[in-house]
């Protein structure tokens, strides 16, 4: 009787020594999940007006600016159309330097498909140094862009230095918001190298459209700044 009580809290021992290792193999999102994740319909969109920067891993700030603009694209002289761009600035605040050949970033609406745009900088074909930003809207990775790059540069972010991309949703605005009616239209952002996610993705749900001045210039809108807040 005693034997068995002793291999019976051996066992329990055991268990819990699963049950803790498992928690400690807990990692930060990984390009699956970036791909699968799904938006919260209960997520509320969290902005400030405030010059804002998220410590979002030990290493990497993030201050993202989103407004209101015209879709020149897409409107007509009477009949304006709007798309969110989202300027995000990437911070170093860490000692060692990051590295990565890619940034992505995802307007993912509550049902199907995101929007994606990938950007790279290096070489194209005539031997000029030029950045481009490629875009998919069928959840898959973006293509090359046009101008294909004959060779991709790796960013070298050192400590304290800082990096800036704007991106915006174009003439998919409508239909992006036309499929976030259970929940906020959610921005993502990563860093790649190699295709796959080095940092990141970090999620920001983004604020109504409506609720936007355009640039500050609506009639009667005081002209401000809306930063997010990354969760």
């Amino acid at each position: 009787m005693l034997k068995k009580a002793i291999l019976f809290l051996l066992a329990m021992s055991f268990s819990a020594m699963i049950g803790c290792g498992h928690k400690d193999e807990s990692h930060p999102q990984t390009t699956t999940e970036s791909k699968n994740a799904q938006p919260n319909e209960r997520a509320k969109a969290e902005v400030t007006t405030e010059p804002h920067w998220d410590q979002v891993a030990s290493n990497i700030s993030l201050q993202a600016k989103v407004t209101k603009e015209i879709d020149s694209s897409n409107s007509k002289p009477d009949e304006p159309e709007y798309m969110y761009r989202v300027e995000v600035n990437l911070k170093n605040t860490g000692g060692s330097t990051v590295l990565f050949d890619m940034a992505e970033v995802a307007f993912v609406p509550g049902e199907g498909d995101p929007m994606l745009a990938r950007t790279a900088q290096g070489i194209d074909t005539d031997g000029r140094g030029v950045t481009r930003t490629a875009f998919s809207r069928r959840g898959e990775p973006p293509p090359r862009p046009k101008e294909e790059l004959r060779k991709v540069e790796v960013i070298r972010l050192t400590a304290g230095k800082e990096k800036q991309w704007g991106y915006d949703t174009g003439g998919d605005t409508t239909d992006l918001l036309n499929r976030s009616k259970a929940g906020p239209l959610m921005f993502r952002f990563s860093l790649l190298s190699n295709e796959a996610v080095v940092a990141g993705p970090f999620q920001a749900a983004l604020p109504d459209l409506d609720k936007l001045s355009l640039s500050g210039k609506d009639k009667g809108a005081q002209s401000r700044d809306v930063y997010l807040k990354f969760k």
